[in-house]
């Protein structure tokens, strides 16, 4: 081979490696999207309040019946309270009985007591979008359109009869 034929092989071939790598630089792509931002909102919205009311109860205690005895050489005892009540008796040996019973009854106590409320509220916006028509006239550009489309239209239809008209018109001429 000779440098000629060498020169017609490589010339090619390079033309060719460049066209590859121009198409492989230019190649397709993906799509790029613009991003847009779209004016939705949440129209729904929940508002919880938790509200603490003490209210004034009554709460009944229950006092238990309970029993004492006391055994003393002295002459008198008296023992009072607002839930018991009190014997006292002198034994035959001289050594004073005191007996003391609780009354078994039920106390009533005032309490505070706490009730939470829970109380949940939906607010739901509506957009309500009205159409208003506003009585106008039209400008003299808008009537000047409204009449030249009609104008046309005939203009463009005599155009494309003519030749049919132009037959007709011969015939009774």
């Amino acid at each position: 081979m000779n440098a000629f034929h060498l020169m017609n092989f490589v010339m090619p071939t390079n033309c060719l490696m460049f066209l590859i790598a121009f198409l492989c630089l230019t190649s397709c792509g993906t799509g790029r999207r613009l991003a847009v931002q779209s004016d939705r909102q949440d129209s729904l919205r929940i508002e919880i309040r938790e509200k603490t009311v003490y209210v004034r109860d009554t709460v009944y205690l229950r006092i238990p019946a309970q029993t004492a005895e006391n055994t003393t050489r002295d002459t008198s005892s008296h023992l009072e309270t607002d839930y018991a009540v009190s014997d006292a008796s002198i034994d035959s040996d001289g050594n004073l009985h005191h007996n003391l019973k609780n009354k078994g009854r039920r106390v009533s106590v005032p309490v505070d007591v706490p009730h939470t409320q829970k109380d949940s509220i939906v607010y739901r916006d509506r957009l309500v979008r009205e159409t208003v028509e506003v009585p106008r006239d039209l400008t003299a550009w808008q009537k000047w359109q409204m009449r030249s489309f009609w104008i046309l239209l005939s203009v463009l239809a005599l155009y494309v009869l003519r030749k049919p008209l132009l037959a007709l018109i011969r015939r009774f001429v």
